[in-house]
């Protein structure tokens, strides 16, 4: 009687979990309650004597303009669209009446950084420096505003510590 010879294959076992207790970060996962002290340099790999800290020793996180203006006032108008992840900047956008946009849009200034609130253009590096034909512009609510202190780190690239 012939026989069929079994010809290695198959589906592998699937690899068992490693022993030991569940590793959770002490966060819990979460960011919102990432611990308040500082993070060593040797533990981000910064041997280099680079300075870091947290986001908001450097910058004001969605700041407000704060500058009154007349509801005829052109203003910049940058849409998800107009912010190049690949240039890391805003083209100049639209010109629109502040009166137009001044509810239901963010706000910000020329200089600001932009960084997309949505997963998937956040996920596409929707990140850039606003690049204004006005001084004041307004965009797309998916927006989160990063408004770095020119004394404490230069804007293009937030990490260039002065």
């Amino acid at each position: 009687m012939k026989t069929k010879a079994k010809l290695g294959g198959g589906v592998p076992p699937l690899a068992s979990a490693p022993e030991g207790p569940r590793r959770t970060p002490p966060n819990g996962g979460d960011p919102r309650n990432a611990p308040e002290e500082p993070i060593a340099s040797s533990r981000l790999g910064n041997n280099l004597g680079i300075p870091t800290g947290k986001l908001r020793e450097i910058a004001e996180i969605n700041p407000n303009p704060n500058r009154p203006l007349d509801r005829d006032t052109l203003v910049s108008f940058i849409s998800m669209s107009n912010l190049s992840a690949e240039s890391a900047r805003t083209t100049m956008g639209e010109e629109r009446k502040f009166h137009e946009v001044s509810k239901g849009y963010t706000p910000f200034l020329h200089g600001d950084i932009l960084v997309a609130k949505i997963t998937p253009c956040f996920e596409n590096g929707k990140i850039g420096q606003a690049i204004l034909s006005h001084p004041i512009g307004f965009g797309s609510t998916e927006f989160h505003v990063v408004r770095p202190n020119p004394t404490k780190v230069d804007a293009r690239y937030l990490g260039s510590v002065k």
